[in-house]
């Protein structure tokens, strides 16, 4: 089956990127002003601005400085990585400026609507300007239907129907067979039962349902700083705008600004913001470490897929992974993965590592 390759969004004819970048925010937009949801489905409104604010920034700042033909897996890494590092600089901007023009709570929802809404158009009019001209014919992606497949898609499915059971009924048995299950993975990998081609994906769906095997389990948030993180976001959530010189805030813009703007923008609790969208942030870690990993070359060896993975593993299955919910240290992980990443990517763009060193 041959659909189009949206991890490579970037390489895209200009005109067929337009079209995808503008579809999507002209219908959010509709939902949003309309205060309709799309086709009734509130969560395809969520969605939208979920996928606007974590890939299409990203994406459109990957054009303007005209990085194409790598990896599909780093470029939907560095996409993110950008699309974080942006909407956080934005917000910081939004925050410190909008308030000389006399919008008092410039970290609610009209204010960053309309900012984003701007700032996204920016972002195309430079990127046009910069690789108008850019034409590749790598824009499709062949996916082979198998059985490993459909079984890593549904493990994190099965792992949020395992949280609901015990919210709801007070039954643990699917979760303990979720993690017998994932704990076979790594033997899967020794045994050679698993195409290379799906070792991205097995990495993404394993780490994703431990995340939310934890995550998800009561409706409330628990760990430990998580509590004065959240206590923040919520100020700012509350007040409209972040002071800086408040003492009783985190400072960091990963609670003072990422947070409260995915919590608006996607309409959504700011407690589900840490239970749902900080963990998938995270499940990406072990991503990009296993590109850093099997990129590894000590001169008379080379680390093979094989050994990546199963490196990958060590990192997934260490306690310290899934023992709190993801939080501060947690996301600057991704953002260390993300500068290895670049340390050892052979191209000139690593003026990228400037906007990842920002947050």
């Amino acid at each position: 089956m041959i659909i189009p390759d949206l991890f490579r969004l970037n390489d895209w004819n200009t005109r067929r990127f337009n079209l995808f970048i503008w579809s999507i925010l002209v219908a959010y937009d509709f939902s949003f002003i309309s205060n309709v949801p799309l086709y009734s489905l509130e969560i395809l409104s969520k969605i939208l601005g979920f996928v606007i604010l974590t890939f299409i920034p990203g994406y459109i700042i990957l054009r303007i400085f005209k990085v194409h033909d790598i990896d599909r897996v780093v470029t939907l890494l560095l996409a993110i990585g950008l699309s974080l590092s942006f909407i956080m600089i934005f917000g910081f901007t939004v925050n410190m400026f909008l308030p000389y023009i006399g919008v008092s709570k410039p970290i609610s929802t009209f204010p960053l609507f309309y900012s984003l809404n701007i700032s996204i158009l920016v972002l195309m009019i430079i990127y046009y300007f910069r690789d108008k001209k850019f034409n590749s014919s790598q824009n499709q992606l062949r996916i082979t239907f198998s059985p490993m497949l459909f079984y890593f898609i549904l493990l994190p499915l099965f792992s949020i129907l395992g949280t609901e059971s015990v919210n709801h009924y007070n039954f643990n048995m699917p979760v303990l067979i979720l993690l017998f299950v994932i704990s076979l993975s790594p033997i899967l990998i020794a045994l050679d039962r698993i195409s290379r081609d799906l070792y991205p994906f097995m990495i993404l769906s394993i780490s994703l349902a431990i995340l939310y095997n934890m995550n998800l389990i009561s409706t409330h948030l628990w760990s430990y700083d998580i509590f004065y993180e959240a206590h923040t976001s919520k100020y700012v959530l509350e007040n409209g705008i972040w002071n800086p010189g408040n003492k009783t805030m985190v400072p960091l813009l990963l609670f003072t600004i990422l947070s409260p703007v995915y919590s608006l923008i996607c309409d959504l609790n700011v407690i589900w913001v840490f239970k749902i969208i900080f963990p998938f942030f995270f499940s990406l870690t072990p991503l990009a470490l296993y590109y850093v990993y099997k990129e590894l070359d000590f001169g008379n060896y080379k680390v093979d897929y094989e050994i990546a993975m199963l490196s990958v593993f060590v990192f997934i299955f260490f306690y310290g992974f899934y023992k709190d919910m993801p939080d501060k240290q947690h996301i600057a992980e991704l953002f260390l993965a993300l500068i290895l990443i670049l340390s050892i990517f052979n191209t000139q763009k690593r003026i990228l590592l400037f906007i990842f060193f920002f947050p």
